[in-house]
């Protein structure tokens, strides 16, 4: 290892929380209670206009967001993830409240091709490791009127966007410091074995505005909702090239097929 990794090793881990206070398993506990609160500030009308969707919770994670969208008066939700044992947790809890009207699978084949309303996927889109591939099958599976609501935070370039923040609350830390030095730092406090960004537990494909911006003129979905989320909420500064990306938290949009 050389001099200069050495010493932003022992940098960053002046300005981390110490090893002894914790390490992460990559996932919190959400309250059913408030699993919506982000899609509700994000999306005016949301709760209004989900009722009697079939939604697809692409991502669902713990599966709580998928049952809180089952109770707020979805026709049918379902929540996919590839974590075979959150899926399994997420059924048994489903089955104790009693809804009926939500499933979960790691996968949804070609049956599944223009079946839904919507499809949801919250923060998720920032660990896909081909998102391209992923978008493609979101517009596969609604229908002509269906609706592609894409919401994630934060963004490569933003002041956490390589998501180190439960050991260092140093800002844009992925751009101060080598990847070498933040996953070795890293390693402390975490078991995944990662050695870059994107083998990290969920990975991490480097997802900026711009980016995703190149997706989704791919993909050849109109966009009929947007709305990014700036530092302080300065929305003046996605005028500006550089600090639209430095300085942006939070990216919302819904698509709908051209």
């Amino acid at each position: 290892m050389s001099i200069f990794n050495k010493i932003q090793i022992a940098t960053l881990r002046c300005l981390s929380r110490r090893p002894s206070e914790g390490r992460y398993n990559g996932f919190s506990k959400k309250n059913i209670d408030h699993a919506l609160d982000q899609l509700v500030a994000m999306y005016p009308g949301f709760l209004d206009q989900i009722k009697g969707k079939r939604v697809v919770d692409f991502g669902c994670g713990q599966g709580i967001q998928s049952m809180a969208l089952a109770k707020a008066g979805a026709a049918h939700v379902v929540g996919v993830d590839i974590n075979k044992e959150h899926l399994e947790m997420a059924r048994q809890e489903a089955k104790q409240m009693g809804l009926d009207n939500v499933t979960y699978c790691d996968g949804l084949g070609v049956n599944a091709t223009g079946s839904f309303d919507w499809v949801i996927s919250h923060n998720s889109m920032e660990h896909f490791a081909e998102p391209y591939e992923v978008l493609c099958l979101f517009k596969k599976l609604i229908h002509k009127e269906g609706r592609i609501y894409i919401t994630f935070g934060p963004p490569w370039y933003s002041p956490y966007g390589a998501h180190m923040n439960f050991f260092t609350k140093v800002p844009w830390v992925h751009l101060f410091f080598s990847e070498k030095a933040v996953i070795a730092v890293r390693s402390n406090f975490t078991d995944d074995k990662a050695t870059c960004y994107e083998n990290v537990r969920g990975g991490l494909n480097r997802m900026t505005l711009s980016s995703f911006q190149r997706l989704l003129d791919r993909i050849d979905c109109h966009i009929i909702y947007r709305k990014y989320v700036y530092m302080l909420n300065f929305s003046f500064l996605e005028t500006v090239p550089l600090l639209k990306e430095l300085c942006l938290y939070h990216i919302n949009v819904i698509l709908r097929k051209e």
